[in-house]
């Protein structure tokens, strides 16, 4: 069960400091009548109970800041209001007056995953960061568990979506590690938090709620705590899900609304350096259309297997032979490249782990087509605007992280990937792609 836990970083001499302060707060809390277990007992909803958690921190927090500030109950700062009334100059008593400058307002967004996971999101980022423009926008991620997974202040770089990042890693439990997360997150000094990241669960989100409210985060945005309980409704009779994306959006409605269908949306805003290296790595085809492929990914169960790829090749090869191939992912997947293109009449470009993976979005721009696994170079390219023939495993129910847009043809067998044909996956790229200009006159003459 992953838990929301903070990164290795030394705390020297604070760890038992911390302790104390949860232990005084939690002892406070409960002599101020609230109690987990009356609380449970009178059907509280864990809403309310979350926002009392909340409260109680704030008079908490308040009480500490009476105690250090006895005079004005306040922290020893000047409000922007009084800076502005008496100017930069002199105080009205003729002693220099120390102007500070308004605080600024941070935010904090919770997103959890790599490649696949941010690209998904990209569109509620987008609404982010143009409802708090004036705000700096912090991501709160976990560590990639995967050497496979790319972490996402890789994918957001230059994007000016967010300014930076938090990184804790998943599934530890320890206190000490606990208490190190929330001092960084208070330390940011953000009372608004946007929760994107995936529903797993009543008790998960609850959990995550609590946490957030003790850290200081008074305005949670997007928590899936409605009706229709965590985004895990089936959108139609078969039991396919709300598609990952579409859930986000719904979440953090009160934003306004996004339209998923928009390009601008799904722009990574990608730098002249980025776009270079991407024009570099698909150079060697010229003029020629090319066909992105991605026969890897983090999850081991999503593989099709070299077998099935190289039979695919060779019944490609006869109806659309003079595209070429640019093979992407990490330095993982280039080891089988050579031998399962072997006989791949036009050239083929191995990319993997050559590329970042802005500079994969760049060089994928003017591909024909993706053909590859459930995996992020498969919604990469799917934000990048290019139709995919994508192969899902039973993994995931159907839907959910399906690609987003009408022109995608997936294949997805919940028995499991080796069930997919390579005859039917052959018939997808076809009817998604016109074949070679050589192949359609062969075909022609034998017609």
């Amino acid at each position: 069960m992953p838990l929301l836990t903070a990164g290795r970083e030394s705390c020297s001499g604070e760890a038992n400091t911390g302790g104390l302060a949860v232990r005084r707060f939690i002892t406070w809390g409960l002599s101020e009548n609230f109690s987990v277990s009356e609380t449970m007992r009178k059907s509280e909803s864990w809403s309310g109970f979350a926002d009392r958690i909340g409260s109680v921190r704030s008079r908490w927090t308040a009480r500490n800041k009476a105690a250090k500030y006895p005079e004005t109950n306040h922290p020893k700062t000047m409000s922007s209001d009084h800076s502005t009334k008496l100017g930069p100059g002199l105080a009205p008593s003729g002693q220099r007056q120390v102007v500070r400058e308004r605080p600024v307002e941070r935010i904090v967004i919770y997103r959890l995953g790599s490649l696949g996971d941010t690209m998904v999101a990209l569109p509620c980022l987008h609404k982010v960061a143009a409802v708090f423009h004036t705000a700096e926008r912090y991501v709160l991620t976990n560590i990639p568990v995967s050497s496979k997974a790319a972490p996402l202040e890789t994918i957001l770089a230059n994007s000016g979506l967010i300014h930076g990042v938090v990184t804790y890693p998943v599934g530890l439990r320890a206190a000490r590690e606990l208490w190190a997360l929330a001092r960084r997150l208070r330390a940011l000094g953000a009372s608004t938090m946007v929760y994107l990241n995936e529903s797993r669960g009543p008790f998960t989100v609850y959990r995550d709620l609590i946490f957030f409210r003790l850290c200081g985060f008074t305005r949670i945005i997007g928590a899936p705590t409605g009706s229709g309980l965590f985004g895990k409704r089936a959108a139609s009779a078969d039991g396919e899900l709300v598609q990952e994306c579409v859930r986000l959006t719904g979440a953090i409605a009160e934003l306004g609304p996004i339209d998923l269908d928009s390009r601008e949306n799904w722009d990574l805003r990608l730098t002249e350096q980025e776009r270079d290296a991407g024009r570099r790595a698909v150079a060697p085809f010229g003029a020629r259309p090319f066909i992105a492929i991605n026969m890897g990914g983090k999850a081991a169960e999503n593989h099709w297997g070299n077998e099935n790829w190289r039979r695919l090749f060779g019944e490609l090869a006869k109806t659309h032979a003079e595209y070429g191939l640019l093979v992407i992912g990490g330095a993982e997947d280039a080891v089988c490249v050579a031998e399962v293109t072997a006989d791949w009449p036009s050239p083929v470009e191995n990319a993997c782990g050559r590329l970042k993976p802005r500079e994969s979005a760049a060089a994928l721009e003017n591909a024909s087509l993706f053909v590859g696994h459930d995996s992020g170079p498969m919604h990469l390219s799917a934000a990048c605007g290019i139709d995919c023939v994508a192969l899902f495993s039973g993994r995931h129910r159907p839907r959910k992280w399906h690609p987003y847009g009408p022109r995608h043809r997936v294949i997805h067998r919940m028995e499991g990937i080796s069930a997919i044909r390579v005859e039917e996956v052959a018939a997808a790229v076809r009817a998604s792609l016109p074949a070679s200009s050589s192949a359609a006159t062969k075909m022609q003459i034998k017609s």
